[in-house]
């Protein structure tokens, strides 16, 4: 019970002296450009613990290694040199394109404000009956157990992929991690490598793993927007138990709790035309008898649908409400159509 002294955290449930709790961004600042103006927050709901651990394991990662953090660098919501911020743990880049380059993998990196490509070392594997390359890191294949394209064409199935700057250390290297995975490798010519020139103007395919940490990621999005809009002591309700435990400690319920559609959240908007490049947040009551939702959409690209409560059995009230956070104007307004 909140008194003027304390305060519930809505994610830990726990009560704890007013000066244990955090101002907390209902949208993280992370996903903000710099200059950005007054935003919304939550006062005296989640504490400085959990605010802490959330801000580690979740946003950390939904802005650096997910679909959105590379869309922070198109749209340049943090400044220029953040390329370096990336990881790669769930997106991946891929040149696109036929074969032999197709699928050739690479990294994002900064040079005097714009975002170039740097090719990494890596071997590719043509398998039996197929004309297209696998391409294995040369960091993967450092992992004894890591798996290797099989089985192989019996003709040119290898090539070893790398920047024109390779040195012969690192072509021995890699010849010797062959080795290890079984695999004979016996090029053709002088060299091993296939000197990979990077163009301006090819084409990357990017892939993302949205796995739960990011699910958790943008579900705690959701969350903090119901407790903005309906109160602390509505979002502590035991109904909203099983979305509250999968945020804050991992827990899956019997149920998807995110669900990722193209369906864009603004009427008139389709899945090639956004009338804005900011973030939407909505809440409210869906179709389906007493299901609480919400619907995140970071710069209005996907769709992220938060069940939220499948079924609420208590008084029913008005919880119907949408922000749009502009990151062209830097401010944040109400969706009045809602």
């Amino acid at each position: 019970m909140e008194t003027s002294n304390s305060a519930v955290c809505i994610y830990c449930l726990q009560e704890k002296p007013v000066g244990s709790f955090d101002r907390e961004h209902v949208l993280p600042r992370a996903l903000l450009p710099e200059g950005f103006g007054q935003s919304l927050t939550l006062i005296r709901m989640v504490c400085r613990d959990c605010n802490h651990y959330l801000g580690a394991k979740l946003v950390s990662y939904l802005s650096h290694d997910s679909f959105e953090a590379v869309l922070r660098l198109k749209y340049g919501v943090r400044g220029p040199g953040k390329a370096s911020d990336l990881k790669y743990d769930r997106i991946e880049f891929r040149l696109a394109g036929p074969a032999p380059w197709g699928g050739v993998r690479m990294h994002l990196r900064d040079e005097q404000g714009r975002l170039m490509r740097d090719v990494l070392p890596q071997v590719g594997f043509r398998r039996e009956g197929e004309t297209c390359w696998t391409y294995v890191l040369v960091s993967e294949l450092r992992e004894p157990k890591h798996p290797v394209p099989a089985p192989l064409a019996r003709e040119r199935s290898i090539q070893v992929v790398a920047t024109p700057e390779v040195t012969a250390d690192e072509i021995d290297e890699i010849l010797e991690l062959l080795a290890t995975h079984g695999v004979t490798f016996h090029p053709e010519g002088e060299s091993p490598v296939y000197p990979y020139r990077l163009g301006d103007q090819e084409d990357l395919d990017l892939t993302c793993d949205f796995d739960v940490i990011l699910q958790r990621g943008v579900a705690y999005i959701a969350f903090n927007y119901l407790a903005y809009v309906a109160c602390s002591e509505f979002a502590r309700r035991p109904d909203f138990n099983a979305v509250r435990e999968f945020i804050r400690y991992g827990t899956k319920p019997d149920y998807q709790i995110v669900d990722v559609t193209d369906t864009p959240v603004l009427f008139g908007d389709t899945p090639t035309l956004r009338q804005t490049n900011g973030h939407l947040v909505t809440v409210g009551w869906s179709d389906d008898v007493g299901a609480l939702s919400s619907s995140v959409s970071l710069f209005n690209h996907l769709t992220y649908r938060i069940t939220l409560c499948r079924r609420f059995p208590g008084i029913w009230r008005p919880v119907r409400s949408g922000h749009h956070f502009d990151i062209d104007n830097k401010q944040v307004c109400r969706m009045g159509y809602l």
